[in-house]
């Protein structure tokens, strides 16, 4: 994660370690949001494999 926070910033810009450790929670709780959206989604499709398909869903549930 700090690695894409470098390439997405200017050079000359810098983020505070507290910052970093700030979005890489944020990141982890957004993936297991869109994790148990889609397990819901593929339960409810009687489905035992999450799909592509149902993190789509469940990213648009969330919208």
């Amino acid at each position: 994660m700090t690695k894409i926070i470098k390439e997405m910033l200017p050079p000359d810009v810098r983020v505070a370690r507290d910052a970093q450790d700030l979005l890489i929670e944020c990141c982890v709780e957004f993936i297991n949001l869109v994790s148990s959206e889609s397990n819901e989604v593929c339960n409810k499709e009687d489905k035992r494999t999450i799909a592509p398909e149902h993190v789509l869903k469940a990213l648009q549930v969330n919208d």
